[in-house]
């Protein structure tokens, strides 16, 4: 026994010895001075120019072990590549532990970078400049080791870090478009504790800030079949908190719990991303009890929009987009990085000046095409159901959409423009259409579809009313100045668009003191209006021919002109000899079971107009007279409203 420890000691001993001495040649040796043979060496084994031009130092450290520290390395790019160097590295450091090096594990005690400046690049015909091709044979077998069966097996070298600290360096990726996206990494510390580690970052991308606290097992253990993690980042104001584990070595990332925070937007759910494919592929749940996509807008985006807007901007109005359709581009790109299946669930989302509530929507993403089915909301307590398509795989972008919304307030629809409707009242909308564009603007430019709307009783905005025509519609639809109680009876609006012009269909509207019909359209594209209402008030009265009122101009600010010559014809009429002209206004017809409106317009000879005055309103007549100067003033009152006179 005691020589058995005797013997022990002596191998003990010598193996420090030997170690001893391994550092003593280590530490002595002058590395640099085979600077050149060695740059030479690397340059033929990976195919490229390796440059090093600063020292190169060889030492050991009883704490590190085996140091290396070279300056000024660079690596060339291949000629195809946008830049000359792929990598130019100020200093780098790096410790290997010996003992390790003996039991056949590269242990990196610690690996520091400085200053360095890394860009991966993909050519147009799908090269990398990592793809490294050596002009040196293979290299040489692994060492084998036998095994019990007296057969050979290859040893395994494992490889561990303890410590990595990166400061003040570029990494850099150029994808086959030749976009660029740079990380710049202030800082960046891996810890080791044991079998723990912790991950440390700052730094920023285009501008952005971001920051990243990652905690998990040794870093060697990343390949294992599962690697327990928990993360906390923020970027661009953005913060990141998730639960979860890498797996099948490194192939499968299952969130178990992630909250995503921006602006007043907080989002929670739990997702399963599968790696490896031509793209990740993102399953889970996404739930928010308030939803602002606006929140989504980084810093640097909200600038740059802000400086976009200031440039084109009407003179009048300076900083703002006075388009109701934006015409900034939308940014698709995201949608063809990844594939995803998600189940959303949005307790509200602001949308102009009223929020959709209980958004449901399952979420497809495939190669850029995205599709919302099915799609489901409430708008002020009504349902509106559908579906919703974008192919972002195509240039331009397509889209469709099929909307339908039952018993809504057409005010509220009106407020998801952030506009104000002089019509109060519940109905049915139907909305079917297909486009193509890079910007809103562009997709209502290339709108082709339907909207229809039907309403079977409502109310009139007496306020409103009078913003927008100054009393001229107390002529044009008498009785609208006491509108305290509902006195829509029906209104239909049917539009067909074509190429962003919306053309109407049938629009008919009747009250209890008049039916107005309309005709004309709306230019999206320009957005511009050009539409005229027609109105036959249901009592004899002055107010009975009015005239026609075309409606023209920019949709954020539309003009009310009206046809001051067919008024005077149709009064002219009046006077002399009791009889009008057909204005194009149907009588309503009224039929059970069916909105009145819809079916005069699905049954034109139903609803005829009305050519001459019945003789049992002849009396009609002789008070029209009476009341022609006080028609006539209120006439050019209204008239004289609407070019502020």
């Amino acid at each position: 026994m005691k020589k058995s420890r005797n013997i022990l000691r002596i191998l003990v001993v010598g193996a420090g010895l030997l170690i001893a001495a391994v550092a003593v040649l280590i530490a002595t040796f002058n590395a640099d001075s085979y600077r050149p043979e060695l740059a030479a060496a690397l340059s033929k084994q990976l195919g490229r120019e390796v440059k090093l031009e600063g020292p190169i130092k060889l030492g050991f450290s009883r704490t590190q072990g085996l140091e290396l520290v070279v300056n000024g390395l660079s690596i060339a790019n291949p000629s195809w590549a946008g830049r000359p160097l792929m990598a130019k590295i100020g200093r780098a450091e790096m410790g290997v532990s010996l003992l390790a090096l003996l039991r056949h594990r590269l242990e990196i005690t610690s690996l520091n970078l400085k200053d360095a400046d890394v860009q991966l690049e993909t050519g147009a015909s799908g090269q990398t400049n990592w793809n490294f091709h050596a002009t040196e044979p293979a290299a040489s077998a692994p060492r084998t080791e036998p095994t019990a069966s007296g057969k050979t097996a290859k040893s395994p070298v494992v490889v561990s870090i303890d410590a990595v600290n990166i400061g003040n360096s570029l990494f850099a990726l150029r994808d086959k478009d030749g976009k660029l996206s740079v990380l710049d990494t202030k800082s960046m510390i891996l810890e080791r504790e044991g079998q723990k580690a912790k991950l440390h970052f700052s730094g920023d991308i285009g501008g952005a800030p971001i920051k990243l606290e990652l905690e998990g097992d040794a870093p060697e253990r990343v390949m294992s079949a599962k690697w327990p993690f928990t993360a906390d980042g923020s970027f661009a104001g953005f913060d990141l908190h998730a639960q979860g584990s890498l797996n099948n070595e490194a192939k499968n990332v299952v969130v178990d719990v992630y909250t995503f925070k921006a602006g007043a937007s907080r989002v929670t759910g739990q997702l399963n991303i599968a790696l490896g494919g031509a793209r990740p592929d993102i399953r889970g749940t996404v739930v928010s009890d308030k939803f602002d996509p606006g929140d989504l807008k980084m810093a640097s985006e909200s600038k740059t929009e802000s400086k976009t807007e200031s440039k084109t901007a009407a003179p009048s109005e300076p900083g703002k987009d006075n388009h109701i359709f934006s015409t900034a581009p939308l940014k698709f790109d995201a949608l063809k990085t990844m594939d995803a299946h998600l189940d959303v669930t949005l307790g509200e989302v602001p949308v102009g000046l009223e929020p959709l509530k209980n958004v449901h929507a399952k979420l497809d993403l495939d190669n850029g095409r995205l599709l919302l089915s099915p799609l489901s909301a409430t708008l002020a307590g009504s349902e509106i159901k559908g579906q919703a398509k974008l192919d972002a795989a195509a240039s331009p972008a397509q889209m469709s959409a099929i909307l339908k919304a039952y018993q809504i307030d057409l005010m509220e629809i009106v407020k998801l423009a952030s506009l104000k409707s002089f019509i109060g009242g519940k109905g049915d909308i139907d909305f079917d259409v297909t486009t193509a564009g890079s910007s809103p603007h562009d997709l209502a430019s290339n709108a082709n579809g339907d909207f229809n709307l039907v309403m079977a009783s409502g109310a009139l905005s007496g306020q409103v009313l009078g913003d927008i025509a100054s009393g001229l519609l107390e002529i044009f639809a008498p009785g609208t100045g006491d509108l305290a109680k509902p006195d829509l009876h029906c209104m239909v609006a049917r539009f067909k668009i074509t190429n962003g012009q919306m053309q109407s269909n049938g629009l008919l509207m009747d009250t209890g003191e008049a039916t107005l019909a309309g005709t004309g359209g709306i230019n999206l594209r320009l957005e511009t209006i050009d539409m005229t209402l027609r109105s036959r008030t249901k009592g004899l009265d002055v107010a009975n021919y009015a005239p026609p009122l075309r409606i023209t101009g920019p949709l954020r600010g539309p003009h009310f002109v009206p046809d001051v010559a067919g008024s005077v014809q149709k009064v002219a009429g009046l006077l002399t000899n009791g009889e009008m002209g057909d204005n194009g206004v149907p009588d309503v017809v009224a039929q059970a079971g069916q909105n009145a409106c819809l079916y005069t317009l699905e049954h034109p000879k139903a609803g005829k107009t009305s050519t001459a005055l019945p003789a049992s309103a002849q009396d009609a007549v002789t008070k029209a007279r009476d009341k022609i100067k006080d028609a006539g003033g209120k006439l050019l009152n209204g008239i004289g409203g609407l070019f502020g006179k």
